[in-house]
């Protein structure tokens, strides 16, 4: 557990306990399900459930979660270098990987989004990892927003194709290069 220092007050960090993971399947749901506007409505069907079985079960990952005031309002998967955490990659990354970044819609704005990454980004540190990689989209405008602010670049070498029409984007923060 990692007590930060957040906005003069302190916010919680640790590892998700197995009974906290349906709270943050919903969490992560809440949070994605402004998108549904963005795909088609079998695909958006699919992600749904593709983040609700990886929020759930995937214990390839550790589930972080950060909580405010005791409530929690901010989760992401970490997972490890080389694991291969999308099905349409050829191999896993050579860095870790954070995926599913989801701060309840009720909390936005507040930069939960960005001392999450911050921790993970520390993990990735402490691991002695040369990096760490993330996917998102075109549709994930904020997100990109937060990226590019910590100094992520392109990696278009993760790319995939769900479907014919949508990116997935491959983004990688190199560390001491």
């Amino acid at each position: 557990m990692r007590h930060v220092q957040f906005k003069e007050k302190a916010v919680v960090i640790r590892k998700a306990e197995p009974a906290e993971r349906t709270a943050a399947v919903e969490l992560t749901l809440a949070a994605y399900s402004e998108y549904e506007r963005g795909m088609p409505r079998p695909v958006f069907d699919n992600y749904m459930e593709n983040i609700r079985q990886a929020v759930q079960s995937d214990d390839r990952a550790a589930l972080w979660l950060l909580f405010d005031s005791g409530a929690l309002v901010a989760s992401t998967l970490f997972y490890p270098a080389a694991v291969k955490v999308y099905s349409a990659l050829d191999q896993g990354s050579p860095y870790p990987e954070v995926r599913l970044l989801a701060v309840h819609p009720d909390a936005r704005g507040r930069g939960y989004a960005k001392v999450l990454m911050e921790h993970c980004i520390a993990l990735a540190k402490a691991e002695g990892a040369s990096g760490i990689g993330l996917h998102t989209s075109d549709l994930m405008t904020s997100a990109q927003a937060l990226y590019a602010k910590l100094q992520f670049e392109r990696y278009p070498e993760a790319d995939f194709y769900p479907t014919a029409d949508l990116c997935v984007k491959g983004y990688r923060l190199r560390f001491g290069a």
